[in-house]
């Protein structure tokens, strides 16, 4: 995210709510290289470091009654609001979390009342489509090519938002970009083809498409056992709800936790 569109001070040295140094609230070392991996707009492309942050936060929280929490919310929540490429992957890569993790709970529970909160803001509330499908369908070997198509257009008006592609939206697409394999196809053809596209070997993928495809089906795979859900599109909603269900199926009889980052 760009420093032009972030609403906090940008201090030089700013001393670390969450240092690096493991709950050592005595922290004296304010530089930028040791608080680095726990301030906002540092993350970039690393789903890791920021779901750590997010779970380690939510810790930090949890045993906290004054303003940092909230602070500490805010910087995360600043890392993820404007939109880029930076929000799809990360959510993917959450569902994935949460699916190979069914009984962290406490992680479980942070997840689904921070992407809750992210859809009470406005945050990619939306669902949207998988993208090795929108990869194939317009031609991309790389998310990169996808994400330069959808900045493309957005910019001349197409797209209204990154996550507001939903079938009407593709033929829409395919009407102003030339050249889709999708061309001639009406919003029930689209549905049609990108079921087959999902759950069958049909359709021969090529370049980035194939592992992003691998986790997109495994995905899909598990959400098929939610009757609740949607399984063929991903969203905050969709996170919460698999959240929720995995604590119950889980056989969970602790105290739920509200409040941990707010």
């Amino acid at each position: 995210m760009s420093n032009s569109i972030c609403h906090y001070k940008r201090d030089d040295n700013p001393k670390p709510i969450l240092p690096k140094c493991s709950y050592n609230l005595g922290c004296t070392n304010f530089t930028r290289e040791h608080r680095f991996g726990f301030y906002h707009d540092t993350f970039g492309s690393d789903n890791n470091a920021r779901l750590t942050f997010l779970l380690r936060a939510s810790d930090y929280g949890y045993s906290n009654t004054d303003g940092s929490k909230r602070y500490l919310w805010e910087q995360f929540e600043c890392d993820l609001s404007s939109e880029n490429e930076y929000y799809s992957n990360f959510l993917i890569y959450v569902y994935m979390y949460v699916i190979e993790h069914p009984k962290d709970f406490d992680s479980l529970m942070a997840i689904g009342q921070a992407f809750m909160t992210l859809e009470e803001n406005a945050i990619t509330g939306i669902n949207y489509l998988n993208r090795a499908f929108l990869m194939w369908s317009f031609k991309m070997l790389t998310l990169k090519d996808l994400n330069k198509f959808i900045e493309k257009n957005i910019s001349n008006g197409v797209l209204h938002s990154r996550y507001d592609i939903h079938f009407g939206i593709i033929v829409k697409l395919v009407k102003y970009n030339k050249g889709s394999l999708l061309e001639g196809l009406d919003e029930r053809g689209v549905k049609t083809l990108y079921s087959e596209f999902m759950l069958t070997d049909k359709h021969r993928i090529y370049g980035q498409q194939r592992e992003i495809i691998a986790s997109e089906r495994k995905l899909i795979e598990f959400q098929k056992s939610i009757s609740s859900i949607d399984p063929l599109t991903v969203s905050n909603t969709g996170l919460t709800t698999i959240t929720k269900i995995l604590l119950e199926r889980g056989g969970y009889d602790g105290e739920i936790k509200f409040g941990h980052l707010m």
